[in-house]
Order: C-alpha cells, then structure tokens, then sequence
C-alpha cells in the first residue's frame, strides 16, 4: 500500500500497470490471485477516480489471452521488459472500457424496448417493478420476485406470467420450474467480449419466434 500510495502522481493506467505486477509477483494466496488482482485493478481506478462506478471489467479481455498475460509478467521478472507489460496492460484496458461501454448501452437500449413494450400493453404497477429488477437480475422466482417487492406470491406469479406472454421473460426453467429470464438482458451480460449486440439491435419479442433449442445457442 505504501508503494501504491508512492505512485499517486503517474498515470493511473500505469500505475495499475506496475502495481498488477507486483501483486501478481507477491502472489499473497494459495488461490484466486488472479481473479483478485484484476479485481485491484477496477478498485485503484476508483481510488484514482479515473471511474466512479465499478462497471469496467477486465478479466475476460485478460483471460482470453492467458498465455501472452503470463509470458509479459514473466518478461519483466527476467529482463524488466516493463514498455511490453504496460503497452499490453493498456490496450487490455482500452478495449475491456470500450466493451463495458457497448454492453451498458445495450442495456439501455433493451430497458427503453422493455419500457415501450409495457407502454403499448398498458401494464403497470408489479409488472413494471418486475420489469425495472431485470436489468440487474435477468435470472428471476416467483418467490424472491415476492419477498424482494414484499408483494403476494399471486399477485407476483400473474405478473411474471404476464411478462412471458410479452416476450419479456422466458420460462419457466429449472428441474423446479421455478426460474424466468430475461434472455435479452442476459446475453447482453454475458456475451464474449467483442460480441455484444448492438443497441438497435431487436429484441427476442421482435425476432422471428424461437424453438427452445434456440434459446441456449442464443447466450452461448
């Protein structure tokens, strides 16, 4: 920490650049250095308000290119190749911001689709508070929906079901039958990185209508 504190006035990309390094050559636990290290690396943006919200995710950009990652840290161990790691730490951040970028206006864009669609079917109240969650929480039940929005359990389930006859959830799913998605919003979350809808892309209500095999090929 004192290290990092040191490095308060270089360029909070470089900065994150060396400390990512150091961690990583610390190595502190027997497990999820990794996944706690690109962890560090949105936290020190956000001590060096470069951001402000915790949106920027870095790890698949790094993930997908596990090789080359592991070969530049090791590069500067051996022979102090820091240009290489520091080019290489930047463009990964460059294009996981211009990612997270993408999926936050795909987001918008399906939330603003979702909106109209509930304009046009003239619903309200649960089914709009329902709707609202979904951005954040694709994967839904009837009765977390119900202790979430401390509404009744019948009240929740017409609601829920309303929003499958709208296109805006699926389901159900589960060895239960318990769980909805919102496979727009899911996809969007969970697409690879560099194949995010677009924002004016349609959403499932609007594309030719699929088969159940379909929809898994659809978050792949």
């Amino acid at each position: 920490m004192d290290w990092l504190d040191a490095k308060s006035e270089t360029d909070p990309v470089v900065a994150a650049a060396m400390a990512h390094y150091q961690f990583e050559t610390l190595h502190p636990f027997n497990d999820g250095n990794g996944r706690i290290g690109r962890l560090l690396i949105v936290l020190q943006f956000m001590v060096s308000e470069l951001i402000s919200e915790p949106l920027l995710s870095v790890s698949p950009w790094f993930e997908m290119r596990r090789t080359e990652y592991q070969d530049h840290l090791a590069q500067v161990s051996a022979t102090g190749a820091w240009d290489e790691w520091v080019q290489f730490f930047a463009r990964g951040v460059a294009e996981s911001a211009i990612d997270t970028a993408r999926r936050v206006d795909r987001l918008l864009a399906v939330q603003q689709r979702y909106t109209a669609v509930l304009q046009e079917a003239g619903a309200r109240g649960v089914i709009r508070d329902i709707a609202e969650r979904l951005i954040g929480s694709p994967w839904v039940t009837v009765p977390r929906l119900a202790s979430h929005l401390d509404k009744t359990h019948p009240a929740v389930n017409a609601a829920v079901l309303r929003l499958v006859d709208l296109g805006i959830l699926a389901g159900p799913f589960g060895s239960y039958n318990r769980q909805f998605a919102a496979f727009d919003v899911w996809e969007t979350l969970s697409a690879p990185i560099g194949r995010v809808r677009d924002p004016g892309d349609p959403i499932r209500r609007e594309r030719p209508e699929l088969g159940d095999d379909d929809a898994g090929s659809e978050i792949e």
